[in-house]
């Protein structure tokens, strides 16, 4: 008797699954021109890089981030049901997805550098504000699984979308300076806190590269998409019961 396929074997034939779902969709060319209409605006709206660009392109990640995933759970929810039937791994369904929109986002960042550094200069060295704006994508792509695992359609997914990104917007430190303490604590919550840091720090002119912070940042990130990845497992195996 053989032995059921593996975690392995489950995750290669989503990834490849996801992948042909992704080239024969008409969606995948508006997960391309999205980051290249955020950067035309970015474009038109900014005459040099400072703290608003920075500002603005923390927020246009995470929020291509979400967008990207926040229907690809809950529009499978039939065919997710009916093959764990036949013990499809629940992790493997997760991270591939995850893998998949990470090759998707490495695009949409390119992209998005390539609008926006055709007409504005950005200070800092490109590649760590590419490695930043990724990741932050990831996490981004991680809160949108997250989103598809509660929502009830696709449409309820998308309409959550606000509901997390104004709160960043909100208590983020551009907007908030120095306020009350409790406002901290929020912000510190937020993955727009992460990103923005490490992008004005990166930014800063004859200032040498604060590496603490920017570990800190790229480590809190990488946790919350990890986070957000066990949680949408989670989700799926209560949902079961």
């Amino acid at each position: 008797m053989k032995n059921p396929p593996g975690f392995k074997h489950h995750l290669n034939i989503l990834i490849e699954r996801n992948i042909a779902l992704l080239l024969n969709s008409s969606g995948t060319i508006l997960f391309l021109l999205l980051p290249a209409f955020t950067g035309w605006l970015i474009s038109l709206a900014f005459h040099e890089s400072d703290k608003p660009t920075y500002f603005i392109l923390t927020f246009s990640v995470i929020f291509i981030g979400c967008m990207n995933t926040s229907c690809e759970i809950v529009r499978e929810r039939t065919i997710l049901e009916r093959e764990r039937m036949f013990s499809l791994s629940l992790t493997a369904y997760v991270l591939s997805k995850t893998l998949v929109m990470a090759v998707i986002s490495i695009i949409q960042i390119v992209i998005l550098l390539f609008v926006v550094t055709r007409s504005l200069h950005l200070s800092g060295n490109i590649i760590l504000l590419f490695i930043f704006l990724f990741i932050t994508c990831i996490a981004g792509n991680g809160l949108g699984l997250v989103i598809s695992t509660f929502a009830k359609s696709s449409k309820s997914a998308v309409v959550s979308i606000p509901f997390l990104i104004i709160p960043q917007i909100i208590f983020s430190e551009l907007v908030l300076g120095s306020q009350k303490k409790y406002s901290e604590t929020i912000q510190s919550f937020t993955l727009s806190k992460w990103c923005y840091q490490a992008l004005e720090n990166i930014s800063k002119k004859g200032a040498d590269l604060d590496w603490s912070i920017l570990g800190a940042s790229f480590a809190i990130l990488l946790v919350s998409s990890l986070v957000f990845l066990m949680i949408s497992v989670m989700k799926l195996r209560i949902d079961e019961y």
